[in-house]
């Protein structure tokens, strides 16, 4: 929640509210009144238990609209290329029969709906004023397509036969982002990111070397 207060008249405030979402939308702004002279002192208050990037500006209306045109087209032209990324290998699926096909399409998936999360595009048209759920629902699913690249790593580089050491990693990475997944909604929210975020830094590093390694 963010309210805005002003000085109205001698020695009273008036107060603006608004809420503070990822995707920018109407639902995101304080329209401010009119300023009276020269400059006018405004005082901002946000509140809230899920975490929140505040990137403030001040600007027309007619600037806003133009802006969220041109980020929709930018986020439409990413998913079209996520769809046709998933379409062809689901037709290559059906052809190959590869389950290194299938863990990276589960993987496109879930990665393309954390970045609708983080975007703002699932709390802007599917959960509404469900800041908290999307918050973790967010890190979910972050999870899931972590959980899901390890098993396409797995398959691929055949790490079992190859690299068996590594593979173990691996095995444990996979472990603790099935843990993240089933105490998500169970641990502090705080933990939950940190330790998330940490796992998710860990994990493209331990896949880089067994890439290397495969190649030896």
């Amino acid at each position: 929640q963010m309210e805005i207060y002003y000085r109205e008249g001698e020695g009273k405030f008036a107060i603006k509210h608004g809420g503070i979402h990822r995707f920018e939308s109407f639902k995101s702004m304080v329209w401010l009144p009119p300023i009276p002279g020269d400059a006018q002192t405004f005082y901002l208050r946000v509140k809230g238990k899920a975490t929140a990037t505040l990137s403030l500006e001040i600007c027309t209306e007619k600037y806003f609209i133009t802006k969220k045109k041109l980020q929709s087209m930018w986020l439409g032209g990413y998913f079209g290329i996520i769809l046709c990324m998933v379409l062809y290998n689901v037709i290559m699926l059906f052809s190959l029969r590869e389950k290194s096909r299938f863990y990276y399409i589960m993987y496109i998936l879930f990665i393309a709906v954390y970045f609708a999360g983080i975007r703002g595009v699932l709390d802007e048209y599917l959960f509404p004023d469900r800041q908290e759920l999307i918050s973790i629902v967010v890190l979910v699913v972050l999870n899931i397509a972590l959980f899901w690249v390890i098993l396409f790593s797995k398959s691929f580089l055949m790490t079992s036969r190859l690299i068996p050491r590594i593979n173990n990693v691996l095995s444990a990475l996979l472990a603790v982002t099935l843990s993240f997944i089933a105490l998500s909604f169970f641990i502090r929210y705080d933990m939950l990111i940190k330790s998330s975020f940490l796992t998710a830094g860990v994990i493209p590093l331990v896949l880089l070397v067994a890439g290397f390694a495969c190649l030896r």
